[in-house]
């Protein structure tokens, strides 16, 4: 994985966090204290400065029903449209 592809891929899950969070209508504060992150942290998250690791994944996914599998399969969509 390149540099370029590894901002990409946080990018793009920034973005899905981001939409996510907003869809279910929570401040960046609230979606952190349900899933155990600083405002801070999901706001760098948020501006792809930040990639959630594993753990962090199942924490979002477990306290706010968003789909990890969904994440990856939108993060797989906008790459293959971007190479197109």
């Amino acid at each position: 994985m390149t540099n370029k592809d590894k901002d990409r891929y946080e990018k793009l899950i920034g973005v899905y966090v981001k939409q996510r969070r907003n869809k279910l209508g929570l401040t960046q504060a609230e979606f952190g204290e349900k899933v155990d992150l600083s405002e801070k942290a999901v706001g760098r998250i948020e501006r792809a400065e930040r990639s959630p690791l594993g753990y962090t994944l199942y924490k979002i996914h477990k306290n706010t029903g968003i789909s990890i599998d969904q994440l990856f399969q939108d993060i797989q969509k906008s790459s293959d449209s971007e190479e197109d």
